[in-house]
């Protein structure tokens, strides 16, 4: 298990998953002998390299098991800390070989021992400085080295007789390659120098082609160099990923996750976005497949700072967050981009919603953006199509306070059936009151944000937040549909966190379905959820507690996987290779590839190429 910490960010990461400081603390990594106090003490403090003693570790990060956790500094990247947890039994099984003993000591206290029956005469050995020990009846020999930069101490015993044995058989073996090697040792030598030549002249080439292909020294070293620049470029794209960033910034946004305006220009600036203006609005268009259309060209980087965009894939839509100081402003701001939008595609579909003034209203401007954007079909899609127009005709009710006293009066009490019925009245109320999709998406969106704030604890309102949101409503398309989405709510705040026994064994036959089946380009959660008797939303939040990820991402990770083996290790069209792991839309995998690996698959053959070489 591998993690690295910025100390200067609220997260951090595996190579699967992020997470919060204080959720890693209470239950990333649970120490048997050491408080999650302690662990932040190791976080942040600047000693270069740590060892922890042998002990059980638990925790979503890290399976119930002994490990030996090894803490150390990067020392060209300032406040960064990496945490590397290995098996404990592992680790033995790595250095029990031949009867011999390994151990490490660290500040000269015994971190790890392959024969922990021997580990305090072993300690007093090394303390002692002997050569030679004897224990249960057997002599060893004591190799020890000491490392003063890190206080570490690597310790080897071998049995003496078994030392000998391996000299004799060692110099044997030399005297007899020595003299079976003589003889055509200048033909090899010959051979392999004109081999490497080439590989060297090939590796110019590829990646220094401007210059001259001399086979030297220097040639190989200028080379080896240029690996090592692309590998640290690589590793700052993906560390430095401002565009995935501001997506995730957006999209919380618009889930409804920033209700304080302060709050949201801290955040904003962390990702070098401006979203300080006083009024806001969100912008929907048709994507066309064109990858160019989410980046605003402006002069003005003040200006273009206040704009981004946001692929929704299931939608075929980017979405735009725009911000301003001022009505004036936004207006100017939305021309701006109708025009660039049109510049690509003369007949995009462009939708905006009504100004707010409130971040807590920008998912209510989604789903204005939204139902201007369905009403495409009845006017003309060479205009901006403008929610303030279209709201003319539409009729906006707010939530009876009589509903929500139902359904939380049903929650407290844990009773299933007074759930049902309070959402039957609610549903035989709102169809006869006349009112529009819309009005039914503000109103149930209202009613599942007060009740996960009131109801759910942190871990769990979270998780909702991410499913329950604006994005899923904008894909209901009855009310039938918002209401059984509020029952699932419901039903789930009641029972709380409650698992069955079977949970963690159950995930792990669906995540093996998903290895199986990854290949299918029609494969969908819903569909994974049906198969496996659970709902959606119970599995994707048992997927993530088990594996530390959504069953989404976890499917994403597969076909990724797979298709990087198939760049690295076959000629295969990419296009082809995008079929094979499941992806039929061609472009689709390429946005997912990118966004995964930092590069093209066509990019990412090449390197990964001229690596294996």
């Amino acid at each position: 298990t591998l993690i690295l910490y910025f100390q200067n960010d609220d997260f951090l990461y595996t190579n699967t998953t992020s997470m919060e400081v204080e959720r890693f603390l209470s239950l990333g990594l649970l120490y048997e002998s050491m408080s999650p106090e302690e662990l932040r003490s190791i976080l942040y403090s600047d000693v270069r390299f740590q060892m922890l003693t042998s002990q059980n570790v638990r925790g979503i990060l890290s399976p119930r098991q002994d490990c030996v956790t090894y803490t150390f500094s990067l020392p060209n990247r300032r406040n960064t800390k990496v945490m590397f947890l290995v098996n404990t039994k592992k680790l033995q099984n790595l250095f029990v070989a031949n009867d011999s003993i390994y151990a490490l000591l660290s500040d000269d206290e015994m971190i790890f021992a392959s024969s922990p029956f021997f580990s305090d005469e072993l300690l007093r050995a090394i303390r002692a400085g002997d050569e030679r020990l004897y224990l249960d009846g057997a002599e060893y020999v004591v190799f020890s080295e000491r490392n003063s930069a890190f206080d570490l101490t690597t310790c080897v015993l071998r049995p003496i007789g078994q030392l000998r044995k391996s000299l004799i058989q060692e110099m044997w073996k030399l005297l007899f390659f020595a003299l079976l090697l003589s003889v055509p040792a200048a033909f090899l030598a010959a051979f392999f120098s004109s081999r490497f030549s080439r590989r060297i002249r090939k590796i110019q080439n590829i990646l220094l082609p401007d210059e001259d292909t001399d086979d030297s020294l220097e040639l190989l070293e200028t080379s080896a160099l240029a690996v090592v620049e692309r590998s640290h470029l690589m590793n700052r794209v993906l560390e430095e990923n401002v565009i995935f960033k501001r997506n995730d910034l957006v999209k919380q946004v618009v889930r409804g996750v920033f209700c304080d305006a302060q709050l949201l220009r801290e955040a904003a600036q962390k990702v070098g976005l401006d979203f300080s203006g006083s009024y806001f609005c969100v912008m929907l268009a048709n994507t066309f497949k064109d990858d160019s259309m989410a980046e605003i060209p402006l002069d003005d980087e003040a200006f273009a700072s206040s704009i981004w965009g946001v692929w929704l894939t299931v939608d075929n839509q980017v979405l735009y967050l725009l911000s301003a100081k001022d009505e004036q402003q936004m207006g100017e701001k939305q021309q701006i981009l109708e025009k660039h939008l049109r510049s690509h595609h003369e007949n995009s579909v462009v939708a905006v919603s009504g100004t707010k003034q409130n971040p807590s209203a920008i998912p209510t401007a989604f789903l204005e953006a939204q139902t201007a954007f369905d009403n495409r079909f009845l006017l003309n899609t060479n205009q901006l199509l403008r929610f303030e127009e279209i709201s003319r005709n539409i009729t906006l009710t707010d939530c009876p306070d009589a509903w929500l006293d139902m359904l939380k009066s049903a929650i407290r009490l844990q009773s299933e059936a007074q759930v049902d019925e309070a959402l039957d009245n609610i549903l035989t109320h709102v169809k006869s009151g006349g009112m529009s999709m819309l009005s039914f998406r503000l109103m149930y969106n209202k009613m599942i944000q007060i009740l996960l704030r009131e109801y759910a604890n942190a871990n769990i309102q979270q998780d909702m937040l991410q499913m329950y949101s604006v994005f899923s409503l904008s894909h209901c398309l009855s009310v039938q549909e918002l209401n059984d989405m509020l029952r699932d709510i419901c039903l789930l705040l009641i029972r709380g966190k409650a698992e069955d026994v079977n949970s963690s064994e159950r995930m792990r036959t669906i995540a093996l379905y998903i290895q199986n089946h990854y290949q299918e380009s029609d494969f969908s959660m819903s569909m994974v959820a049906e198969k496996h008797g659970i709902s959606s939303v119970a599995l994707s939040l048992r997927f993530k507690e088990t594996f530390g990820m959504s069953p989404s991402d976890y499917l994403l990770m597969v076909r990724m996987q797979h298709a990087q083996k198939m760049l690295t290790n076959t000629d295969l069209p990419v296009k082809e290779i995008g079929q094979v792991v499941g992806y039929s839309d061609f472009p689709n995998f390429l946005r997912r590839f990118k966004a995964y690996t930092a590069m093209t698959p066509s990019q990412y053959r090449q390197v990964s190429r001229i690596e294996n070489e």
